[in-house]
């Protein structure tokens, strides 16, 4: 006797039923078998490392507070100023702009943070051109991690207008451009570290006097 077509639509369903609960367990199955591989793996790594976590801990639990605590922004201002001897104005603009420690700015040149304190509200282009000069110096001391060091060349490098560099040496178009590594480099390629004057004896390629270029502009500065 044929099957009607309701018999075959249900033993279809039954069928596909029955595969469909099949899938499920196998998938359960394998998922289980996953999930106890995953934390066996877990038990081994938690127990290789406690020994070192405790370790770490020991260590944690004998340092001081004060040593974890960040300093506060009145701490970094006094940083600034005894690091780069520059006036609370300045410390302000730095700080305001991201620049929080001496050696943030490192890795910065004139120009970058020059344009930092141009995006300042009350502050343009024409009035942030006029730090550029002195950030030449910023930039070159937050390379140097002694305070004392850096107190000594603040004090010794005071000239740095363009006339200035070109007679080191040390000028190049697109100087405003160099890192305070790469100022500071130079600086101590030409030995303006220990000039007399502060700002050491010329260099040629030559070996002949260097001739000034008067600047242009007249490079206006503020401090």
């Amino acid at each position: 006797m044929a099957a009607s077509r309701n018999d075959i639509i249900k033993a279809a369903d039954d069928a596909l039923d029955k595969a469909i609960e099949d899938a499920i367990l196998v998938i359960a199955v394998e998922e289980e078998r996953k999930a106890n591989r995953f934390a066996q793996r877990l038990d081994k790594v938690t127990e290789s490392s406690t020994p070192q976590r405790r370790k770490i801990r020991r260590w944690l639990d004998q340092v001081p507070e004060n040593v974890t605590t960040m300093p506060t922004k009145e701490e970094q201002h006094a940083l600034l100023k005894a690091h780069l001897a520059i006036t609370p104005k300045t410390i302000s603009l730095l700080y305001d702009s991201g620049y929080t420690t001496p050696s943030s700015l490192r890795n910065a040149t004139p120009n970058e943070v020059a344009a930092k304190f141009a995006a300042r509200p009350a502050m343009d282009w024409k009035s942030a051109k006029n730090y550029v000069r002195p950030l030449r110096r910023m930039v070159m001391l937050g390379d140097i991690e002694d305070l004392e060091e850096a107190k000594a060349a603040a004090k010794k490098l005071q000239k740095w207008s363009k006339v200035e560099l070109v007679r080191l040496g040390v000028w190049e178009e697109g100087f405003d451009d160099l890192t305070g590594v790469e100022i500071l480099g130079r600086m101590r390629g030409v030995g303006a570290m220990h000039g007399k004057d502060g700002m050491g004896k010329a260099a040629s390629s030559k070996g002949g006097k260097v001739k000034i270029v008067p600047s242009k502009d007249g490079e206006p500065s503020a401090i």
